[in-house]
Parts: C-alpha cells; structure tokens; sequence
C-alpha cells in the first residue's frame, strides 16, 4: 500500500484479513521504520523494488492532482499500470463505517474513564464486526460467541410461535440460514488473536464457564431467545458505564429483537437506551 498515514491506516482496518498486506511505502521519512498497528513496516518508497507483492493501492484522500503525481512516481519506478489500484472512500457500506467508528470511539472513552472489562461478541457469523472489535480493543480479552452452524432449530420455532407475519415472510425464518463459514474464516481476519476466546455453541450453553466483567458487548443474533438470555447474561456482569449494543433493533423483519428488549426490561427495569446511528443498532448503558 503507498501512504501510512490515516487514510492508509483506514484501509488496513477495513481490509484486514481479506488482503495480504506485506508493508507499506510512503515519501514522509518520519514514517520509515514504523509499524502499522505493530505490524505492518513503513517502507521508502524506492524499497517497493525489493518487496514481493501482486499489486499497490494507493492510500491517500488529497485529492486528484496529488493522487496523479503519485501514479506518476509509481509508473516511473516500473510499476506496470495494471497494478496499480486507488482506495476508494466508499469502500465500506455507510452503516459498517459508522458502527466501525463506534467501536473506535467508545473504546477510546472506556479507556480513558477508566471502564474495566472485557469485550463480547454474539452472532460473529464471518467476522467483520469482530475483527473491528479485536483491533480498537486490542489490549482486552475478547470473547466470540457463535455457533457457526446457523440459527438453531428451537430458536427458530421459538420465534415462529408469536407467529409475527413481518418475520414469518422474511428470508430469515429458515434453520441453516446463516450457516457460518468456519472459525479459520473468523480468526484469519483477526489481528490480534492472542487476545480472543472462541466459545462455540448456542446461547445461552456457550455462556458456561466465563467468569469476567465486560465493559462492551455486541448482540448480534437476530432472535428473541437468545438475545434476551444475552442480556440476561452480561448485564449483571458489566461495568458501570459499559454497554451493551443490540443490533437489528430497527429491523423491520426481526421484531425479536425489541421484543426481547421489552422483555428484560420488565424483568430488569427500565435501562438507558440510544441508537447508534447506524440505523440497525440500540444502545443500552449499565449505570
């Protein structure tokens, strides 16, 4: 990749797991010698000539005219134009970015307000939001809960009971429908996976034997069952000032998830809710 700064920065967040990325080369000689989250090297840029690499993508948002100078430099050194690509802003869709810039923020904010805690992730399906979650809380443990074998048949028949015709009709109401890939598929989008604990199984059965404190948890599963016991699960377990996100509230064919709000809520009392932003995911803070 040609650029090591934010923008560079961006698309090793986004890309992670999904390209080889072998270092980086850059014109700012302050950069030489550093590593990308404690990983990728900082090249000259002349040091191209001596990397193994199948293509260069071009990393900087300064506009046309500097983006041109650069492909000029690239194809003066040799680089055959074929392989030479630019990062595009609208990389990611508008909703990963904004939850991505989520994560990001609050794991900044945990940190400096001194929020203990672990982080959690249910529903990891093929790990996108999870390598995110691994990368912006790198130094805490991570936990990822998934059965990577779909949606289970009693949670299934569970959520066809309230016979709701929104999810009735939906492409959701079918065992197998998000069958996970594997766990490799996960772990090799991870950056930092010494710190990551993978818990296989259905929930609540995969909550057995964790005993820690959290100060983030993503709910990502869909259903009314195993959300609820989620909740159930982590929130007498988060820190004060930990939180707790429910994606898919918003969603118009997966009421289970607000129903299973609803729920705890009547059982728990009333808890501090917010949306995200995203326009999927609620927020609920432990006080």
């Amino acid at each position: 990749m040609f650029g090591a700064g934010n923008f560079g920065q961006r698309y090793i967040e986004h890309n992670s797991g999904t390209a080889d990325i072998v270092g980086a080369i850059d014109n700012d000689c302050d950069l030489h010698g550093l590593k990308l989250f404690g990983r990728i090297p900082v090249y000259p840029v002349e040091a191209a000539r001596g990397l193994a690499w199948d293509r260069i993508v071009v990393c900087n948002n300064s506009g046309d005219i500097v983006r041109a100078e650069i492909h000029e430099q690239l194809t003066g050194m040799g680089v055959p134009e074929g392989m030479i690509n630019f990062y595009p802003e609208e990389h990611m869709p508008e909703w990963i970015d904004q939850r991505r810039g989520f994560f990001r923020d609050f794991s900044c904010y945990a940190s400096l307000n001194t929020i203990d805690g672990a982080v959690a992730e249910c529903g990891v399906f093929s790990g996108e939001t999870a390598k995110f979650l691994n990368l912006y809380f790198r130094e805490r443990r991570l936990y990822l809960f998934d059965s990577f074998e779909g949606f289970s048949e009693e949670d299934i028949n569970s959520e066809r009971a309230f016979e709701d015709e929104a999810f009735l009709a939906g492409p959701l109401n079918k065992v197998g429908m998000l069958r996970q890939p594997s766990v490799k598929v996960v772990m090799d989008k991870i950056m930092f996976p010494d710190n990551v604990v993978i818990k296989k199984g259905w929930v609540p059965d995969s909550f057995e034997g964790v005993d820690d404190v959290f100060c983030f948890v993503n709910l990502d599963m869909d259903l009314y069952a195993p959300m609820l016991a989620a909740l159930l699960f982590f929130w007498p377990r988060m820190s004060q000032g930990g939180i707790i996100l429910l994606h898919d509230y918003f969603h118009p064919e997966l009421p289970g998830v607000k129903r299973a709000v609803d729920a705890f809520e009547a059982e728990c009392g009333a808890v501090c809710k917010f949306p995200i932003g995203d326009g999927c995911s609620l927020g609920i803070v432990k006080p």
